[in-house]
């Protein structure tokens, strides 16, 4: 499967995913959906869509020179792909940690956060900056040697495990919650107690939260959102509220989540 193809199943199949989810929502539970709140939501993913897009070219290009440095090929194959994403989750861990400990990383992390319905569609409420940067956490893995499309493709697949868990439908299937993030795992870090919320950094497995002592059990339900932080639907403020915080002068720390 092409880097293209990948791309096009992954949006028919978020489509199809969101469409139910509203679906469900309106007649189930006879709730009809913000669409305020979806515009916004669309308004920041579609932006995030032509910015990845624009910059796919130099990923590509950056990734493809760190594999051509060793002098060595690692062929796709049951192993190696097994192999390269536990890698690739275990980096996306340790990268979503620093980013909710380091006062800078907050700032840009803080736009996802800031949904307080827990939906499909708020896994896109990304910061652009994030977003752009995130991929180079990723590029030591270059020199694994696995084809850099292959490679592109992992963290995509990796980083696509979190739609899955934005969901608030989702409450059974408990005895995944030790072992996988899920959508009652992935609640909990999105709490507005930045205690909880500082705890399941884990994309698909909840392997090195466990290890490293940030695993926190699934909840049935927490208010989501940043604690002092307004809700809005302005798109600029929604990405750089914290920036502004970060940059504001201001006497002492304060704690996030």
């Amino acid at each position: 499967m092409s880097f293209l193809e990948y791309q096009t199943v992954s949006a028919i199949l978020l489509f199809l995913l969101v469409s139910a989810e509203l679906a469900y929502v309106l007649v189930v539970h006879k709730r009809p959906p913000d669409v305020r709140v979806h515009a916004t939501n669309g308004a920041i993913f579609g932006i995030d869509l032509l910015l990845r897009g624009a910059s796919f070219g130099l990923r590509v290009g950056i990734f493809t020179w760190a594999t051509s440095l060793v002098p060595w090929s690692i062929e796709p194959s049951l192993l190696s792909i097994v192999g390269t994403y536990l890698a690739i989750d275990f980096i996306y861990y340790w990268k979503h940690r620093l980013v909710h400990e380091w006062d800078f990383g907050w700032a840009l992390h803080s736009t996802h956060h800031t949904s307080e319905d827990l939906t499909f569609f708020a896994t896109f409420r990304l910061n652009w900056i994030e977003a752009a940067a995130s991929y180079y956490f990723f590029l030591p893995l270059a020199l694994i040697g696995l084809p850099a499309l292959w490679l592109l493709i992992l963290i995509e697949f990796n980083d696509g495990w979190q739609f899955v868990c934005h969901t608030k439908l989702v409450n059974r299937f408990r005895f995944l919650d030790r072992f996988m993030n899920t959508p009652n795992i992935h609640r909990v870090h999105h709490s507005r107690d930045p205690k909880l919320a500082n705890m399941n950094y884990g994309s698909t497995l909840m392997l090195w939260d466990r290890l490293f002592g940030t695993y926190h059990p699934g909840l049935d339900a927490v208010d989501a959102g940043i604690e002092g932080r307004p809700a809005t639907n302005n798109v600029l403020s929604i990405q750089f509220a914290g920036l502004a915080e970060y940059f504001r002068p201001r006497e002492g720390s304060q704690e996030h989540g």
